[in-house]
């Protein structure tokens, strides 16, 4: 299980970052699974990781991956693995936003932990079920991109053809 954790960030309110971080700690640590800890960050990168593609292949070798931030929601999906997702911010913010928008479910906000929600989340993610619904989300994710990306193409040839 890789585990992808934010650091507190004073501006979101540190303490919740703490408590999410430390609910992942327990919820990991009464399971029989090799844990994989992941930074994604690369000015500072805490697992000696030098480059994007050596955090994404990382990340694309996991069953499931346990996760606190946008990165690594994304780049698990991008990869068809299933990510537990939990927003460290109450109420949530751009992580469980990021989750809703393309349909993920296996997602909390920190103020909706509780310890048997985090186990069920994380069966899920650990189940073919699980997988197969990664694999789904990544492909209609990937879909909207392509329709985004055409859509926008063709309204800058618009402007192009207006301003000519």
């Amino acid at each position: 299980v890789g585990v992808v954790l934010v650091h507190p960030q004073s501006e979101y309110g540190g303490a919740m970052h703490e408590q999410a971080n430390a609910a992942v700690e327990r919820l990991l640590a009464g399971r029989d699974a090799a844990q994989v800890a992941i930074d994604t960050r690369l000015d500072v990168n805490e697992t000696r990781l030098d480059s994007p593609r050596q955090v994404e292949s990382l990340i694309a070798r996991m069953d499931a991956v346990v996760t606190t931030r946008l990165h690594g929601t994304v780049l698990a999906i991008k990869n068809g693995i299933p990510p537990l997702v939990i927003d460290p911010i109450a109420g949530g913010r751009k992580v469980i936003q990021q989750a809703r928008t393309i349909g993920w479910s296996a997602a909390l906000t920190a103020d909706e932990i509780t310890e048997e929600r985090l186990s069920e989340a994380l069966d899920f993610c650990l189940s073919a079920e699980g997988r197969a619904e990664a694999v789904r989300i990544r492909a209609q994710a990937l879909g909207a991109a392509a329709e985004a990306r055409a859509s926008f193409a063709a309204a800058v040839g618009r402007a192009g053809e207006a301003e000519a």
